[in-house]
């Protein structure tokens, strides 16, 4: 599963523009078994949110189901919330607003069934400014008092 894992990975990095040279690195990295599993998720994480503007929009849900399946496997049901958290804000920040508006939407769904709370505050801000920008003034509102 760490193989295809890892090609996976491999493969989505090779539509970016980062250089061989890195992906090699990145593989190098990701096979050395003394990482632990969260390290693994963390460098994940850290690809999604680095390559945000640099990867198709195809490329990027692909790196995020694969974050969630990993996620999910290794019992860390708050991570998949938080990369989408993480993302709404990438999106803010680049005049992305509408993919801001959907990143933040699934990173509330999916913090309020894990029932973590650590990212929500944030999560219904990005929410309610990113709507409230796009001119749904009563769902910003709603967002943004939760």
């Amino acid at each position: 599963m760490h193989h295809f894992i890892a090609f996976l990975l491999c493969f989505i990095l090779s539509f970016g523009v980062s250089a061989q040279s890195d992906v090699d690195s990145l593989w190098a990295q990701w096979q050395n078994e003394q990482l632990t599993d969260s390290i693994r998720l963390e460098a994940l994480t850290e690809v999604a949110r680095e390559l945000y503007a640099e990867i198709t929009e195809d490329s990027l849900l692909a790196l995020v189901t694969l974050h969630d399946q990993f996620a999910w496997q290794q019992g860390l049901e708050n991570a998949p919330g938080n990369l989408r958290y993480a993302l709404a804000d990438k999106s803010f920040r680049t005049n992305k607003l509408s993919a801001g508006r959907v990143w933040a939407t699934e990173a509330i769904q999916l913090q309020e069934e894990a029932r973590d709370t650590s990212g929500l505050l944030g999560s219904y801000r990005i929410g309610g400014i990113l709507a409230h920008i796009q001119g749904d003034q009563l769902e910003g509102m709603r967002l943004w008092e939760r």
